[in-house]
C-alpha cells in the first residue's frame, strides 16, 4: 500500500468524523434551549495572579420549566466574569440540569487533520 493511499484514507476518515459531528449538531438543535443563567460559583484553574493560560470554571443557575435549576455541569467562562454575572447557556430540554456544550473542537480538529493529510498525500510521489 502506498503512503499516499494511507493519507487519503485518513482524509476520508476525518471528513466522515466531521460530517458525523455536523449531523449530531443538527440533530440536537431541537433538543436544546437557550436561557440566561447566573453564575453562582466560580473558581480559577490556576492562581488569580496568573492571567496567561488561565481559565475560570463556573456553576450556573437558571430557570427551566418554571423551576430554578443548578447545573450539574461546570462551564468555562471569561476571566472577567464573577459570581452574580449573567451569561447565556444552552441546556437539554429533557434534562434541564445538563448543559449543552458545542463540540466544535472535534469538528475543527478533524477538518484540520483531513486537510493536512490531503495535502501530504498529494505531495508524496
Amino acid at each position: 500500500m502506498e503512503i499516499s493511499t494511507i493519507y487519503y484514507s485518513i482524509t476520508i476518515l476525518m471528513v466522515v468524523v466531521a460530517l458525523k459531528q455536523v449531523i449530531n449538531m443538527i440533530h440536537t438543535k431541537s433538543k436544546i434551549k437557550t436561557v440566561k443563567a447566573t453564575i453562582i460559583d466560580i473558581y480559577s484553574v490556576h492562581p488569580q495572579s496568573q492571567k496567561v493560560y488561565n481559565a475560570k470554571v463556573a456553576t450556573v443557575g437558571y430557570y427551566a420549566n418554571g423551576k430554578y435549576i443548578i447545573s450539574d455541569d461546570k462551564i468555562k467562562v471569561s476571566m472577567n466574569k464573577d459570581i452574580g454575572d449573567e451569561i447565556i447557556v444552552k441546556y437539554y430540554i429533557n434534562k434541564p440540569e445538563k448543559l449543552y456544550k458545542l463540540p466544535l473542537d472535534i469538528l475543527i480538529l478533524s477538518l484540520v487533520i483531513g486537510c493536512l493529510c490531503l495535502a501530504l498525500g498529494g505531495n508524496i510521489q
